[in-house]
């Protein structure tokens, strides 16, 4: 309803005012017209046919551009380019993102790769500390891809004084001569109102007031690229925005929520493709549905968890819905491509290498395991009391299904695990525990190198109190380190599982006033990673917590995963960009790394990391 009150008033200065143009940028907005507003979306469609109506900004919808998977971005350009071409043969040409915080260094590549050459954006002068050095620029993206980036402001009449200020705040006169204006109420405000457009009118030519005319955005950049594009300077990697840091992990539900989401959508299209080669139908429209819903529930107040309770909740239940759609098309087509033969189980690999680690298993029938004579296994209880079997010496092709026999056996191989009540020895390294449950050392056995910070810790548990001084649910202040306690207090601690697959060192902590932790340590016999697998029930209002590992590895900087690639961050504060820069986002790792050697970090649902 609000998108329709706003079309309505924009249709309607449209039919008023012939100089008049109007910008609508998510697709998906005029897809509700389409659906719901039929009257409106025909006379959207004739605006357009006039030149009118801009739908430009080419992503159904504007997303958070920190926290959506590459494949999702790009499927954010596939589906809204498809849906203006296809209702108004317009290819958008700028990617249009005034209100998000921060953007990625891997977003000029996938923009060019889907035919967008140009971005506007308004929000880094939203920073807290550092002003950024440019208005208009070619942004330099991880492969060397370069856009032309501008900066506009927003929140803005068309009036003298406002023109004026637009004018003055160019940092670099001698190489940009014009400015974009966007005028209009925001955050579903409707738009811009007639008295706006009548103002427009009257400084289009008043004396000691920048000349202004009306243009679509498309024009102006294009303009702009024709006059200016030799002269610009280049800004290289992401464009950081300093302020909304806590937006990378508030609301862990639609957080952990998009993570299943996005990986359920790329395994079932990879299990449904293979079918298809098999003889099987693709059910496009089935995923394409699937992909909408995960789509729109990446807006940029959505995904980053600054919405109200009801859009957290429903977003939490699209994104379960989402996965449990995409993972029935999975089973469906590995049965198809996985013959049906009795007293077996399919395992499928969807990732491009023979697997031939430790894999985890649930719901095989009746206590049978894979067969195999070198094949081990190990049943055990996950830390949410889930049973599974974890299983090793299998060979699962690549982006392949095998058919592995089950046989009534049990496993008799010995555990290579040593521990005692403050210590465990694994094959890969000698651990060593505090009376708090804390991993005090940690030295590689092949490598001979202590990893923990002498004094310090692995799994520490900082927690304290979070109150910013602004935007409570967006924002995380540089203070927050000084209100940060290692204050778990250690309840219990038992080996829940210890077999030739792994060790499983279950302990209970309590935090805060009310808080506990349960937490399950798990080493591996093939591996040298260490998971944590760990459940909090948060009870603390107005608090933080993280978890921390203090290494005594020296790096001037972390490789951080983000979309399709990785980026290098200083992990120093000389300079007061590096300060600002105590939050920031990665995927599913950040590695520091010296010349010899190194660690990282994984994880399955979170999206920031600080690594000072």
């Amino acid at each position: 309803r609000k998108a329709a009150r706003t079309f309505s008033t924009a249709l309607s200065m449209i039919e008023q005012y012939p100089e008049y143009r109007f910008l609508q940028s998510a697709p998906c907005h005029a897809d509700w017209m389409r659906v719901h507003y039929p009257e409106i979306f025909t006379r959207i469609r004739k605006a357009v046919k006039e030149g009118r109506w801009e739908p430009n900004g080419g992503m159904w919808v504007e997303p958070d551009c920190n926290i959506p998977s590459g494949e999702a971005m790009i499927r954010q350009f596939l589906f809204g380019q498809a849906f203006t071409r296809k209702h108004f043969d317009y290819t958008a040409d700028v990617f249009w993102q005034p209100d998000v915080f921060g953007y990625s260094a891997a977003i000029p590549q996938i923009m060019r790769g889907c035919g967008v050459r140009f971005f506007m954006t308004t929000k880094l002068s939203w920073n807290d500390t550092n002003r950024f050095p440019y208005d208009t620029f070619h942004w330099q993206g991880i492969d060397g891809t370069r856009v032309i980036a501008h900066f506009h402001n927003i929140h803005c009449w068309p009036e003298p004084r406002a023109l004026q200020d637009q004018w003055w705040t160019v940092q670099h006169k001698d190489v940009q001569d014009r400015r974009y204006v966007p005028y209009g109420f925001g955050d579903g405000g409707g738009g811009p109102q007639e008295e706006m457009v009548e103002i427009s009118r009257r400084v289009v030519d008043l004396e000691g007031c920048p000349r202004a005319r009306h243009i679509s955005a498309s024009r102006y950049m294009n303009d702009l690229e024709r006059d200016l594009a030799a002269r610009l300077p280049i800004w290289t990697g992401e464009l950081y925005l300093e302020k909304h840091r806590g937006t990378l992990t508030s609301i862990h539900g639609v957080k952990r929520g998009n993570r299943k989401a996005e990986l359920a959508l790329r395994d079932a299209e990879w299990a449904l493709s293979l079918a298809r080669v098999f003889g099987c139908d693709y059910p496009t429209d089935k995923l394409e549905a699937l992909w909408k819903v995960l789509l729109t529930n990446q807006f940029h107040d959505v995904l980053p968890g600054s919405s109200i309770a009801p859009v957290n909740d429903r977003a939490i239940r699209e994104f379960g819905e989402v996965r449990s759609g995409a993972d029935a098309l999975r089973d469906e087509a590995i049965r198809y491509v996985g013959e049906a033969v009795p007293n077996t189980v399919a395992l499928a690999n969807s990732l491009s290498w023979t697997r031939e680690g430790e894999i985890v298993l649930a719901g095989l029938p009746g206590g049978k395991v894979p067969a195999g004579e070198n094949v081990l296994t190990q049943a055990f209880a996950d830390v949410e009391g889930a049973p599974k079997l974890a299983v090793c010496g299998l060979a699962i092709p690549a982006l392949g299904v095998a058919s592995v026999p089950l046989e009534e056996r049990k496993s008799t191989a010995a555990s290579p695990f040593k521990s005692d009540e403050r210590s465990v020895e694994t094959p890969f390294a000698y651990v060593r525990f505090d009376d708090r449950g804390r991993i005090v050392g940690f030295v590689d056995k092949a490598a001979g190198r202590p990893l923990v910070h002498e004094g310090s810790a692995f799994n520490i548990f900082w927690c304290g109190e979070d109150i910013p001084g602004d935007s409570d649910n967006w924002d995380i202040d540089a203070d927050y380190v000084l209100k940060q306690h290692d204050s778990a207090r250690l309840i219990s601690r038992e080996i829940v599982a210890d077999g030739p697959i792994q060790l499983r060192i279950r302990s209970r902590f309590e935090i805060g006033d009310r808080s506990t932790i349960t937490q399950d340590m798990v080493f591996h016999s093939t591996t040298p990673r260490v998971d944590f697998e760990t459940l909090v029930d948060w009870r603390e209002t107005h608090k933080l917590l993280k978890a921390g590992f203090d290494t005594a590895i020296f790096a001037e900087t972390a490789r951080h995963e983000i979309q399709f690639g990785h980026l290098l961050r200083p992990t120093h504060q000389n300079l007061s960009t590096d300060r600002a820069r105590f939050e920031v986002s990665n995927h599913k790792w950040t590695d520091l790394s010296d010349a010899h050697y190194g660690i990282a970090i994984l994880n399955d649902c979170k999206y920031g990391i600080s690594v000072l």
